[in-house]
Protein backbone atom coordinates (compact mmCIF):
# COMPACT_ATOMS: atom_id res chain seq x y z
CA UNK A 1 0.00 0.00 0.00
CA UNK A 2 1.80 3.44 -0.78
CA UNK A 3 0.83 5.48 2.28
CA UNK A 4 2.13 8.85 0.84
CA UNK A 5 -0.35 8.43 -2.47
CA UNK A 6 -2.42 11.26 -1.13
CA UNK A 7 0.22 13.91 0.05
CA UNK A 8 0.77 13.88 -4.38
CA UNK A 9 -0.05 16.24 -6.19
CA UNK A 10 -0.48 19.51 -4.16
CA UNK A 11 0.20 22.85 -3.89
CA UNK A 12 3.73 23.59 -4.32
CA UNK A 13 3.54 25.69 -0.95
CA UNK A 14 1.97 23.07 0.72
CA UNK A 15 5.18 21.21 0.39
CA UNK A 16 7.30 24.29 1.24
CA UNK A 17 5.18 24.79 4.59
CA UNK A 18 6.05 21.06 5.19
CA UNK A 19 10.19 21.50 4.91
CA UNK A 20 9.57 24.89 6.72
CA UNK A 21 7.42 23.22 9.72
CA UNK A 22 10.38 20.52 10.04
CA UNK A 23 13.06 23.17 9.87
CA UNK A 24 11.48 25.43 12.64
CA UNK A 25 9.83 22.50 14.77
CA UNK A 26 13.65 20.71 15.13
CA UNK A 27 14.89 23.75 16.59
CA UNK A 28 12.65 22.66 19.45
CA UNK A 29 15.47 22.69 21.72
CA UNK A 30 14.16 25.14 24.20
CA UNK A 31 10.58 24.35 25.07
CA UNK A 32 11.30 20.51 25.99
CA UNK A 33 13.87 21.28 28.42
CA UNK A 34 12.29 24.43 29.96
CA UNK A 35 11.53 22.62 33.37
CA UNK A 36 15.53 21.70 33.43
CA UNK A 37 16.58 24.94 32.12
CA UNK A 38 14.39 27.00 35.27
CA UNK A 39 16.11 24.46 37.96
CA UNK A 40 19.29 23.51 37.07
CA UNK A 41 20.91 26.39 34.77
CA UNK A 42 18.64 29.34 36.75
CA UNK A 43 18.21 27.79 40.50
CA UNK A 44 14.54 28.16 40.63
CA UNK A 45 12.78 25.08 42.52
CA UNK A 46 10.32 23.18 41.49
CA UNK A 47 7.55 25.52 42.62
CA UNK A 48 8.72 28.32 41.10
CA UNK A 49 9.78 26.66 38.12
CA UNK A 50 5.86 24.93 37.46
CA UNK A 51 4.93 28.97 38.49
CA UNK A 52 6.66 30.30 35.40
CA UNK A 53 5.94 27.10 33.27
CA UNK A 54 1.80 27.82 34.04
CA UNK A 55 2.20 31.38 32.97
CA UNK A 56 3.85 30.85 29.95
CA UNK A 57 1.10 28.23 29.16
CA UNK A 58 -1.00 30.61 29.98
CA UNK A 59 -0.04 33.76 28.05
CA UNK A 60 -0.10 31.34 25.18
CA UNK A 61 -4.03 31.33 24.67
CA UNK A 62 -4.59 35.35 24.80
CA UNK A 63 -1.24 35.19 21.72
CA UNK A 64 -3.36 32.60 19.72
CA UNK A 65 -6.76 34.78 19.95
CA UNK A 66 -4.43 37.90 19.25
CA UNK A 67 -2.87 35.87 16.81
CA UNK A 68 -6.31 34.94 14.53
CA UNK A 69 -7.78 38.27 14.74
CA UNK A 70 -4.37 40.32 13.35
CA UNK A 71 -4.30 37.15 10.87
CA UNK A 72 -7.63 38.39 9.56
CA UNK A 73 -6.78 42.19 9.52
CA UNK A 74 -2.83 42.39 8.58
CA UNK A 75 -2.65 38.76 6.58
CA UNK A 76 -1.17 34.98 7.36
CA UNK A 77 1.99 35.54 5.76
CA UNK A 78 3.05 38.87 7.83
CA UNK A 79 1.57 37.73 10.91
CA UNK A 80 3.75 34.37 10.35
CA UNK A 81 7.33 36.85 9.79
CA UNK A 82 5.98 39.28 12.16
CA UNK A 83 5.78 37.37 15.52
CA UNK A 84 8.07 34.71 14.78
CA UNK A 85 11.07 36.52 12.94
CA UNK A 86 11.43 38.52 16.34
CA UNK A 87 10.89 35.81 18.69
CA UNK A 88 13.64 33.90 16.49
CA UNK A 89 15.75 37.01 17.53
CA UNK A 90 14.96 37.27 20.98
CA UNK A 91 15.46 33.52 21.50
CA UNK A 92 19.51 34.39 20.25
CA UNK A 93 19.70 37.39 22.37
CA UNK A 94 19.04 34.56 25.18
CA UNK A 95 22.48 33.00 23.75
CA UNK A 96 24.45 36.08 25.33
CA UNK A 97 22.86 36.51 28.48
CA UNK A 98 24.60 34.69 31.24
CA UNK A 99 22.43 31.56 32.07
CA UNK A 100 21.76 32.05 35.59
CA UNK A 101 20.01 34.99 35.22
CA UNK A 102 16.02 35.86 35.49
CA UNK A 103 16.33 37.76 32.58
CA UNK A 104 16.40 34.46 30.39
CA UNK A 105 13.37 33.72 31.38
CA UNK A 106 11.06 36.86 30.76
CA UNK A 107 13.13 37.05 27.40
CA UNK A 108 11.57 32.77 27.17
CA UNK A 109 8.07 33.66 27.71
CA UNK A 110 8.31 36.82 25.92
CA UNK A 111 9.43 34.29 22.58
CA UNK A 112 6.98 32.06 23.29
CA UNK A 113 4.06 34.19 23.42
CA UNK A 114 5.39 35.79 19.90
CA UNK A 115 5.78 31.63 18.15
CA UNK A 116 1.69 31.24 19.95
CA UNK A 117 0.44 34.42 17.60
CA UNK A 118 1.96 32.76 14.76
CA UNK A 119 -0.44 29.55 15.35
CA UNK A 120 -3.30 30.99 13.84
CA UNK A 121 -2.02 31.85 10.76
CA UNK A 122 -0.63 28.81 10.18
CA UNK A 123 -3.89 27.28 9.90
CA UNK A 124 -5.40 30.13 7.91
CA UNK A 125 -2.65 30.39 5.36
CA UNK A 126 -3.16 25.94 4.96
CA UNK A 127 -6.72 26.39 4.30
CA UNK A 128 -6.35 29.36 1.79
CA UNK A 129 -3.93 27.33 -0.36
CA UNK A 130 -6.15 24.25 -0.51
CA UNK A 131 -9.20 23.39 -2.10
CA UNK A 132 -11.88 20.75 -0.17
CA UNK A 133 -10.54 18.08 -1.99
CA UNK A 134 -6.98 18.59 -0.67
CA UNK A 135 -7.50 20.36 2.74
CA UNK A 136 -7.32 16.92 4.54
CA UNK A 137 -3.95 15.62 3.51
CA UNK A 138 -2.67 19.32 2.99
CA UNK A 139 -3.07 19.77 7.24
CA UNK A 140 -1.96 16.02 7.69
CA UNK A 141 1.27 16.59 5.81
CA UNK A 142 2.24 20.12 7.87
CA UNK A 143 1.58 18.19 10.87
CA UNK A 144 3.55 15.61 9.82
CA UNK A 145 6.59 18.14 9.35
CA UNK A 146 5.84 19.47 12.53
CA UNK A 147 5.71 15.78 14.01
CA UNK A 148 8.69 15.29 12.50
CA UNK A 149 10.79 18.24 13.50
CA UNK A 150 9.82 18.38 17.13
CA UNK A 151 11.11 14.51 17.33
CA UNK A 152 14.81 15.81 16.28
CA UNK A 153 14.74 19.03 18.69
CA UNK A 154 14.61 17.35 21.96
CA UNK A 155 17.09 15.10 21.00
CA UNK A 156 19.56 17.73 19.84
CA UNK A 157 18.42 19.90 22.50
CA UNK A 158 19.61 17.16 24.91
CA UNK A 159 23.20 17.14 23.69
CA UNK A 160 23.74 20.81 23.74
CA UNK A 161 21.72 21.56 27.49
CA UNK A 162 24.97 20.44 29.81
CA UNK A 163 27.75 22.14 28.21
CA UNK A 164 26.23 24.53 25.23
CA UNK A 165 23.64 26.32 26.71
CA UNK A 166 24.47 29.44 24.24
CA UNK A 167 23.80 27.22 21.07
CA UNK A 168 20.91 25.67 22.32
CA UNK A 169 19.20 29.40 22.12
CA UNK A 170 21.22 30.64 19.28
CA UNK A 171 20.54 27.34 17.45
CA UNK A 172 16.60 27.88 18.17
CA UNK A 173 16.56 31.40 17.06
CA UNK A 174 18.84 30.00 13.55
CA UNK A 175 16.13 28.03 12.40
CA UNK A 176 13.21 29.70 12.86
CA UNK A 177 15.26 32.39 10.76
CA UNK A 178 15.59 29.87 8.02
CA UNK A 179 12.17 28.64 8.18
CA UNK A 180 10.96 32.11 7.78
CA UNK A 181 13.12 32.70 5.03
CA UNK A 182 11.28 29.64 3.28
CA UNK A 183 7.73 31.53 3.65
CA UNK A 184 9.28 35.16 2.85
CA UNK A 185 10.67 33.48 -0.19
CA UNK A 186 8.25 30.43 -1.93
CA UNK A 187 4.66 31.57 -0.06
CA UNK A 188 2.52 34.57 -1.36
CA UNK A 189 -0.23 36.45 1.04
CA UNK A 190 -3.21 34.44 0.60
CA UNK A 191 -5.90 36.90 2.88
CA UNK A 192 -8.68 37.66 0.70
CA UNK A 193 -7.75 35.53 -2.26
CA UNK A 194 -10.59 33.35 -1.40
CA UNK A 195 -12.84 36.58 -0.46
Amino acid sequence: MDYFSNYRNLPREIYILFISRIIDAADSFVQPLLTLILTEKIGLSAAESGLYITILGSLSAPGMIIGGKLTDLIGRKKIILLSQIPGALVLMLCASIKSSSMLLVYLLILSSIRYSISSPAYDALLADITVPKNRQASYSLSYMGWNLGYAIGPILGGLLFKNALPFLFFGDGVTTLISMILVATFIGETKGKKD
